[in-house]
């Protein structure tokens, strides 16, 4: 997965929250927004901040060589929820993994994500924290 975070200067931490819920057999559990302990107490990662001097620098170079305007500045991570994250039980067939992202400085996240395999009855979710 790799996150990529606008090159803004003065902006407060975008803050995000990875969910991953394997349910049982129950189908409303699906639709369901995740509970559990509170947010705060999920595992959190803390992208380092950005060199926003450095970042208008390349935007303006990138600019005067005619390309596009930037997106984003990629920064990559490895996160697996085997290694990463919060893992709680909230029932006897349901468990719940989070993770909470914070960027200083960034004015978004985008989230990518190589290919992964989600068991039948899991889904994923990303919430603004």
């Amino acid at each position: 997965m790799s996150l990529l975070r606008s090159s803004a200067s003065a902006a407060p931490p975008a803050l995000g929250a990875l969910c991953l819920m394997i349910a049982g057999a129950s189908p409303a559990a699906e639709a369901q927004v995740p509970s559990g302990r509170p947010l705060e107490a999920a595992a959190q990662i803390v992208m380092p901040p950005l060199d926003a001097q450095a970042v208008h620098a390349d935007d303006l170079r990138r600019e005067a060589q005619g390309l596009a305007p930037r997106f984003a500045v990629p920064f990559p991570v490895a996160i697996a929820p085997q290694s990463d994250g919060s893992w709680e039980n909230l029932d006897p067939e349901t468990l719940l993994w989070r993770l909470r992202v914070t960027a200083p400085g960034a004015l978004s996240l985008n989230l990518g994500f190589t290919p992964y395999r989600l068991p039948e009855a899991a889904s994923l979710m990303v919430l603004a924290a």
